[in-house]
């Protein structure tokens, strides 16, 4: 289950991460997902919410999974070898936020990005503050291999400013992994990453589907 290895500093892919068995039944999980928001419905968004479409899956919720997905997750948040591997080490998790990523052959790509929690606040006085806040952990599993490459590049974002600059401003390392069913992409929380044009987008054609995670610690335990 943990074959593949250590791409970077802070990015691992493992290949066949799930058993065929656990894998279509993730696969279904998904794909009834993407039919049920196809048909127009939409999440319940929170009070000055930037965002929508995620679900949100506590720490202390691990233990009775309500799907296929939220299995796979628990089963993850239990290998540490798997963070290990990106030297992610004593942190107590407050959860896992997840969504689906469904991209038909004639969108536009996922643009450069980070992962994060924007927290808005407004004070007494009406004046809205916002908090941003990265997780510990991305990952990527793909459920197909139609689509472009994920990049993640060697960059973090300076949240202590307010252009929020990349640092460094030019990436030394760079890591590009091509969808394939039942891989696993994991990477720092923090990276600058981004969806590529498919490389040879007449011979593969169809829907980009995978699934995403973001994990949020509580605090370290490290010493």
């Amino acid at each position: 289950m943990l074959g593949g290895g250590i791409l970077a500093s802070g990015a691992a892919v493992v290949n066949n991460l799930l058993s065929d068995q656990l894998f279509q039944l993730v696969e279904e999980d998904v794909l009834r997902l993407i039919d049920i928001f196809d048909a127009g419905y939409e999440l319940p968004s929170r009070e000055n919410s930037l965002s929508s479409g995620t679900f949100w899956m506590p720490a202390e919720r691990t233990d009775e999974p309500r799907c296929a997905i939220e299995y796979v997750i628990s089963k993850l948040h239990s290998s540490s070898e798997l963070f290990h591997r990106i030297g992610v080490k004593g942190l107590q998790f407050a959860g896992v936020e997840w969504w689906f990523q469904d991209v038909s052959d004639g969108e536009q790509p996922k643009t450069f990005h980070t992962d994060c929690d924007i927290q808005t606040e407004v004070d007494r006085d009406g004046v809205l503050t916002r908090k941003r806040r990265n997780p510990s952990i991305g990952s990527v599993l793909y459920l197909s291999r139609e689509g472009g490459a994920t990049v993640a590049f060697g960059q973090r974002r300076n949240i202590s400013t307010s252009s929020a600059t990349l640092c460094p401003r030019l990436p030394q390392e760079l890591v590009v992994v091509h969808p394939r069913q039942n891989r696993l992409f994991l990477f720092d929380g923090d990276l600058l990453h981004a969806v590529m044009h498919p490389q040879n987008p007449a011979n593969i054609r169809g829907q980009r589907v995978c699934l995403r995670t973001a994990d949020v610690h509580l605090l370290s335990l490290s010493t």
